[in-house]
């Protein structure tokens, strides 16, 4: 697309892909509404927690702790779905 700037840079224990950084016209660093914006930063902030988690207990090899992990990233999905999908 004209306008749009992109990189992907590596992250640590990733193999196939990395963090992707886009920039250009049509990409919005947030909602309009101050509350809304709220809610998704602080549903973001989770999400990175959790998949941290997740991650440590997949380098660490232990599938329990790997499973104890699943639950609270699943949780943080569904409710960001839940609370973005119903607008």
């Amino acid at each position: 697309m004209p306008g749009m700037e992109y990189r992907l840079e590596q992250v640590e224990g990733v193999e196939d892909g990395g963090r992707l950084f886009v920039r250009g016209p049509n990409v919005m660093s947030g909602y309009l509404n101050s509350d809304t914006n709220a809610k998704f930063k602080e549903l973001n902030e989770r999400l990175m927690s959790d998949t941290q988690k997740l991650l440590v207990a997949a380098k660490a090899g232990n599938l329990d702790a790997l499973k104890a992990a699943m639950d609270p990233l699943g949780e943080t999905c569904k409710t960001c779905h839940d609370t973005f999908r119903k607008k």
